[in-house]
């Protein structure tokens, strides 16, 4: 996997290592298979950061992209949450984000009414560190974060009570000027959402823990096996492709060796072999001593060694020695 500070395209997900990580490892292979496949980095955190209880991995995201922007990062940040997979394998990411490298976010709507610009689903968004308001923003968020004191974080009883990494990312999208005019949300609800065609949630509205759990494991499953036999289709056409004999203008015989087309010497043009025995030998028809000769072009790429074959009239090497210009370094035998 590359080197996120190396990569302009960073994927991060985050979970706590007891009820969320079941999730993660399902979703995490789309993922990741998705990262590789465009030479993207991935960022996996698993376990608590900051807070104590299993739902404060929610807040990971705020202090990973801290730590981001202090080592320098400059590039797109990626985050899909532990119930959020790739759907579409094949989506150009890099020319979406190439076509929205003015924007500093890139969100769906969260869904509630009436809409607001900043009411965004903060479980799937993309975030351009290289953008200042992109770099104000995750400042804000992280100094809302620093403001709650740790102890009446640990007394939290219930999500939300105290942190609610959501409303926390709202109120700093507030606070930093102009980011509304650079924030992309038009069109990203087909796109990222629940039902989007490149990111699908599930989220806890969809029912219980082991529900979505299965849920997004057999999600997971039909991608990655559309995905395989997709590329498995491909190679195949490819073989097929590399396999099938090439035609020639002259008269032709399949060679025995590989899949190319044994040519008479005629063919060639060298005036080293125009007129010499073994043009004469192959325009008899011995294709084996011809063959053996010449030699094609795709013999010498594959590096296969190519056995000499005597023919009927003539070996090989006496055809060889009685060439224009030919030159033995071999000792002679005593």
């Amino acid at each position: 996997m590359a080197d996120p500070l190396a990569t302009k395209i960073t994927f991060l997900q985050s979970a706590d290592s007891v009820r969320y990580a079941r999730l993660l490892s399902l979703s995490s292979q789309t993922v990741q298979v998705f990262c590789a496949k465009n030479g993207f980095a991935y960022d996996m955190s698993l376990g608590i950061r900051y807070g104590v209880k299993p739902w404060h991995a929610a807040l990971n995201r705020i202090t990973i992209l801290k730590a981001y922007l202090d080592r320098g990062y400059g590039g797109w940040v990626f985050y899909v949450d532990a119930d959020a997979y790739i759907a579409d394998l094949d989506f150009n990411l890099k020319g979406f984000l190439d076509a929205r490298s003015g924007f500093a976010l890139i969100a769906s709507p969260s869904g509630l009414t009436p809409r607001r610009w900043e009411d965004i689903n903060n479980g799937v968004f993309a975030i351009n560190l290289s953008h200042p308001l992109g770099v104000e923003l995750v400042n804000r968020w992280f100094a809302a974060l620093r403001a709650i004191p740790e102890n009446v974080l640990c007394d939290e009883e219930r999500w939300g009570d105290v942190a609610d990494d959501q409303e926390m990312m709202h109120s700093a999208m507030l606070e930093v000027e102009g980011l509304e005019a650079a924030v992309d949300i038009e069109g990203c609800s087909e796109l990222l959402n629940w039902e989007g065609s490149f990111i699908r949630q599930i989220v806890r509205e969809t029912g219980s823990l082991e529900q979505r759990t299965r849920r997004l494991g057999d999600c997971v499953e039909a991608v990655l096996s559309d995905y395989e036999g997709a590329l498995g289709a491909r190679f195949s056409r490819a073989v097929m492709r590399m396999s099938a004999p090439k035609p020639t203008r002259s008269s032709s015989r399949p060679c025995t060796r590989c899949c190319c087309i044994a040519r008479p010497i005629r063919a060639v043009s060298d005036p080293l072999y125009r007129g010499s025995p073994m043009a004469r030998e192959a325009s008899r028809g011995r294709w084996q001593v011809a063959l053996a000769v010449t030699s094609s072009t795709k013999h010498r790429r594959l590096r296969r060694p190519l056995p000499f074959r005597r023919s009927p009239r003539a070996s090989a090497a006496s055809l060889i020695s009685q060439s224009p210009g030919f030159a033995s370094t071999a000792p002679e035998s005593r």
